[in-house]
This record gives structure tokens, C-alpha cells and sequence, in this order.
């Protein structure tokens, strides 16, 4: 999500700044569940038991694409385009691989397999939705979810205005972080003003 103070004022940039956390940012625009255990697998070596993970978990039209000769990943979701090889084969993906039963299935995947790889090391993982969340799934008791609420429709069922790119702007993840911590049972205190250095990212590193 786009903010318009930058990066540092995303809500697990707040929660990671309340917890008295510095942020290793890994997060990727238009970023997918798959992207999420990517990105933390890469990072596994440099993580230890003294470090918290925040995963922002996404939707289901997103996903990401290997790109052997720009040695890169391709982030694939509505709205982007996508160039020669891939262009045919995304309008498939879309077509198939976005259902509601697939996507969330994948999700679910990603989110067993980050806290499991995770608590292997002792690293504790904070999971929130920042889109659709898989609530008829039983999620076991070390998936560590501390709101069922999901930002998007959280601030959709709140009345909060959207930006006009259609996002949503600091209140919004200033008042969500604010829920998550409060449901941690943490006093959530945030400055209004000032500047900071820190970004937001689904990584956290003490």
C-alpha cells in the first residue's frame, strides 16, 4: 500500500516501532503470499532466536515469476503489466490459478510453512491479513494471529476515505496498528510528527 508519509508509517512499521524493534524492510509493492516465504527463506540465515517476524499476509491474485534472463523475480497482480515471455501465460494464471479454492489453499501453504521454518529457530511470528483472510481454516495454536480482522475490510467496515490511487493513508494504518497492539495487550503510543528512519517491512530484526 502506497502511503503518502512513505513506508516508515505502515502499520507493522508502527507495531515493530512500539515493540521497541529496528526494521529490516523486505517488503515488495504488490507483493504475494509466495513472495512472503520466499523473501523470509532467503532471509532464515541472517534471523535468530532474538528476532520477530511481522507477515503481512496478501490476497490470492498475486503471485510472482522467475525471470532466468534478468535473474529477477516478475511480481505478477491485476493491474500490472506483464511483458514477453509471461504475457500469455499470466492470462492463464489469472484464469485458473485465482479462485477462491486455489488461492486459498496456497495461502494457508505459505503461512504454515513461514511459522514452522520460523519456530525451528525459535523466531516469533506475528501474522495479520492485510487481505482476505482464511477464516475457515482451524489454524493451530502456534500460528500466532492476534486479530482475525483483515486491514482492507477492517477499515472498509470503519469508513475510512481512500486515497484517490484507492489505498489507504496513515490514519488508517496508525488506527489498525494501534488494534493489533492493543489486542497484544501493549499501550500503543505514536508521534503525530516528527521524522523517522525506519521502514515498513514483514521482516523485523532486534
Amino acid at each position: 500500500m502506497i502511503l503518502a508519509d512513505g513506508w516508515k508509517n505502515s502499520y507493522p512499521c508502527l507495531i515493530a516501532k512500539q515493540l521497541g524493534y529496528t526494521i529490516n524492510n523486505r517488503a515488495i509493492p504488490g507483493g504475494s503470499n509466495d513472495a512472503m516465504f520466499r523473501v523470509f527463506e532467503s532471509e532464515f540465515k541472517n534471523l535468530d532466536a532474538g528476532d520477530i517476524v511481522i507477515a503481512c499476509w496478501s490476497g490470492y491474485t498475486r503471485t510472482e515469476l522467475w525471470d532466468e534472463d534478468a535473474k529477477a523475480w516478475v511480481v505478477v497482480t491485476v493491474g500490472t503489466k506483464v511483458a514477453r515471455p509471461f504475457d500469455e501465460y499470466v492470462k492463464e494464471w489469472f484464469k485458473f490459478q485465482t479462485s477462491d479454492q486455489v488461492g486459498r489453499l496456497n495461502k494457508i501453504k505459505n503461512v504454515l510453512a513461514l511459522n514452522q521454518l520460523a519456530q525451528s529457530k525459535g523466531i516469533q511470528v506475528i501474522n495479520i491479513d492485510s487481505f482476505w483472510p482464511v477464516h475457515d481454516f482451524d489454524w493451530p495454536s502456534n500460528i500466532y494471529r492476534p486479530v482475525s480482522d483483515n486491514l482492507w475490510d477492517w477499515a472498509l467496515e470503519q469508513k475510512f476515505a481512500k486515497t484517490p490511487n484507492g489505498h489507504f493513508d496513515f490514519d488508517v494504518h496508525k488506527a489498525f496498528a494501534s488494534r493489533v497492539l492493543g489486542e497484544m495487550d501493549i499501550i500503543s503510543v505514536f508521534e503525530t510528527e516528527g521524522g523517522s528512519s525506519i521502514l515498513s517491512g514483514p521482516t523485523i530484526k532486534n
